[in-house]
């Protein structure tokens, strides 16, 4: 129960605690246990109308004109969690079976208001299943929606709506903790002391600065930050953190400035390097950004701590911090104007930085050479967004990869000009299955925008920042990124990967 009740518990699947990747409907578990869901799961459903679309009940359908309501856990999320979580993505998952039918997200938003509304997705009668992910920007989730729901979707006024999945994902680009009578922590947590003699003793406060939550950082004492590693580890050298603190108006002088200090594991094997953050003129809260460069979050400091905050040398007061957050930076960017393609490794026939009227890319010029690959980064990056300019110069395919080890193991999202498609394949221990295979239209000689997202098992996949694919596989966990394909000459460019 106490791992249930500081949200740290790998439960069962049925239970609420779900995985940092998403919490998901479980459309065939409504089927079978319907009085349990409500209280086991996530997220769950209600909605008069509502019937089975396929014989066991895993896919649903919503009537012309009808809502689907859904309910997400309170301990979940509820308030946007005291501001921690409030932004959130909705992956619908939904049979696109009526050309120009639309349907729409209302949704419960901060503050007072019920049912503000999403821009209505049209439908485009392809006949296969798709996936549009609504992203909530200012999330309430207070029970305020009809039924105590949280959100609902509407099939709209011209044809039925069938849905295969519905996903509820928090924000994952950033570790975050919200500081307060009880933390809301994210990727991140503090080092909570009890003891006003320990050197981790950060007690709240609620009356100095009462107009935001906050903890102390009494003189001498520190508050220690320790950072997932499925997050952030050994590699990852360029941090951004930000912390928002009481500003008290004192700078100091130039001589003796007032900082408040963090003091981080570094490269260069300090466990406590630092860093100060100047205080201004300006009374009253303000948040800082610091960019490091040399971060090595090992778990190196006390209490296996990656960075600690404390008052600095001149200040001689209370510090008082509500929220911390830790974002890594870039982890490549790559556009080969420089000319070269150092960082690259690359197998296969003839790889050359190509000047094109100015630009620079890295390309592959044989057609008849087999597999041709080309992929840069660590063995360690497990959860990215990995972006890149694709251009093929003869009718074939070649496409991106993603937590690429070797030759035998790695994700591709790879476009086809010469049969106008999309894939999504997985290689394990050498052998392909293919989990996206969607017509699309494609041009030769034409410059297209993918990216692919790789967040612990979801994959989602864009082509010119339309989204194609979201999926769940957890075949491989980490790996290099790069760029692959058969018989094929093409180029990448415009490179990132964060």
């Amino acid at each position: 129960m106490g791992l249930r009740a500081h949200d740290r518990t790998p439960l069962g699947p049925y239970f609420y605690y779900q995985a940092l990747d998403g919490a998901q409907v479980d459309f065939l578990r409504h089927t079978q246990y319907p009085t349990l869901v409500p209280t086991q799961n996530t997220v769950h459903f209600s909605g008069s109308g509502i019937t089975n679309y396929n014989a066991s009940g895993s896919e649903k359908l919503i009537p012309v004109g009808g809502y689907m309501y859904f309910h997400v856990n309170d301990n979940w999320l509820f308030d946007a969690n005291d501001g921690l979580d409030d932004v959130v993505y909705v992956d619908l998952e939904y049979y696109d079976n009526v050309n120009g039918a639309g349907f729409r997200l209302d949704y419960d938003p901060k503050g007072s208001g019920t049912n503000t509304q999403l821009p209505v997705v049209t439908r485009l009668g392809s006949g296969q299943w798709k996936t549009h992910t609504f992203v909530i920007p200012n999330v309430g989730f207070t029970n305020s929606n009809n039924g105590t729901a949280d959100f609902r979707i509407y099939a709209g006024g011209a044809a039925a709506l069938p849905l295969r999945s519905v996903v509820v994902r928090k924000r994952t680009d950033a570790a975050r903790i919200k500081l307060g009578a009880t933390d809301r922590h994210h990727l991140i947590e503090r080092e909570n002391g009890t003891d006003p003699a320990a050197p981790n003793y950060n007690p709240v406060d609620l009356t100095d600065h009462p107009e935001e939550v906050s903890r102390k950082i009494p003189l001498g004492k520190f508050m220690f930050m320790r950072v997932s590693d499925a997050f952030i580890r050994t590699g990852d050298t360029n941090v951004l953190i930000k912390v928002r603190f009481w500003n008290d108006g004192n700078p100091g002088p130039d001589s003796a400035p007032r900082n408040i200090v963090i003091q981080y594991n570094a490269t260069n094997g300090a466990t406590a390097k630092a860093v100060g953050i100047r205080k201004t003129t300006t009374v009253g809260w303000r948040t800082a950004d610091v960019t490091i460069t040399d971060a090595d979050f090992r778990n190196a400091g006390s209490w296996n701590s990656d960075f600690r905050i404390c008052t600095g040398s001149n200040s001689g007061t209370v510090e008082y911090v509500n929220h911390v957050e830790v974002t890594p930076l870039q982890l490549l960017a790559d556009d080969f104007q420089d000319g070269d393609a150092s960082g690259w490794s690359t197998t296969g026939s003839t790889w050359t930085v190509e000047n094109q009227a100015g630009n620079h890319v890295l390309k592959q010029t044989q057609t008849s050479s087999g597999q041709t690959i080309a992929v840069a980064g660590q063995n360690i990056w497990n959860d990215y967004d990995y972006s890149a300019d694709l251009k093929l110069y003869n009718a074939s395919a070649a496409g991106l990869l993603a937590r690429y080890t070797d030759a035998n193991n790695y994700y591709v999202f790879a476009i086809s000009t010469g049969l106008d498609r999309i894939y999504l394949k997985k290689c394990v221990a050498g052998a392909t299955s293919s989990l996206v295979d969607i017509p699309w239209d494609f041009t030769t000689g034409v410059s297209y925008r993918l990216r692919l997202v790789v967040n612990g098992a979801w994959i989602t996949a864009f082509v010119d920042g339309n989204q194609v694919a979201s999926l769940y596989d957890d075949a491989l966990p980490a790996g290099r990124v790069g760029a692959r394909a058969i018989n094929a000459s093409y180029s990448i460019d415009n490179v990132v990967v964060r």
